[in-house]
C-alpha cells in the first residue's frame, strides 16, 4: 500500500512537509472548519480515492462514475467549463487519466473538489460521460470574480 506521503507527492511532487500541512489547513478551511484528524483523513482519502480510480481506468478503460439526467450547474455563482475528449480507444483514456491528475492536483492543494450529485455545495464540482462520440467532462466552479 502506498503510504501518505508518497500519495501526496505522487500529485504535488518533491513538496516540503510544511507546505504540505498548509494544503492541508486552506482544506480544512475551504470546507468552513478547522485541521483536526478528521479533516486529514478526509483529505487524504479524497487523494487515495482518485488514485484508486485512475487505477481502474488504466486497466479497465472504463468510467466507474454515476450517471445523472439534466445535469446543470447547481446556481449562478458558478460558471460552467465543458469539454469533449475524443480520440482512439486510447488516447480518450489517457486524457482522462490526465484530468484526473488534474483534479487531484487541485484537491492536494487544499481545494475541494467532488463529482456532481445534484446536492453538493463544492467550489469545484465536476461530471463525467462516456457516449460513442467521446468522454463528456464538465466543470462547474464556484466564486469566480465579476467582470470588471
Amino acid at each position: 500500500m502506498q503510504s501518505n506521503e508518497d500519495l501526496i507527492k505522487s500529485y504535488l511532487g518533491e513538496t516540503d512537509p510544511s507546505k504540505i500541512l498548509y494544503y492541508i489547513t486552506r482544506f480544512a478551511l475551504s470546507k468552513g472548519t478547522c485541521l483536526s484528524p478528521h479533516i486529514v483523513s478526509e483529505y487524504v482519502n479524497g487523494l487515495r480515492n482518485l488514485d484508486k480510480l485512475i487505477k481502474g481506468i488504466r486497466e479497465k478503460n472504463y468510467l466507474p462514475l454515476p450517471k445523472y439526467n439534466n445535469v446543470k450547474k447547481p446556481n449562478e455563482d458558478y460558471i460552467e467549463i465543458s469539454f469533449l475528449i475524443r480520440g482512439n480507444s486510447q488516447e480518450k483514456w489517457n486524457t482522462l487519466i490526465n484530468v484526473f491528475k488534474i483534479i487531484g492536483e487541485f484537491w492536494a492543494r487544499g481545494f475541494p473538489i467532488s463529482y456532481y450529485d445534484g446536492t453538493d455545495n463544492f467550489p469545484i464540482i465536476y461530471y463525467m460521460e462516456t457516449s460513442n462520440v467521446g468522454i463528456y467532462v464538465r466543470f462547474f466552479v464556484r466564486n469566480v470574480p465579476p467582470r470588471p
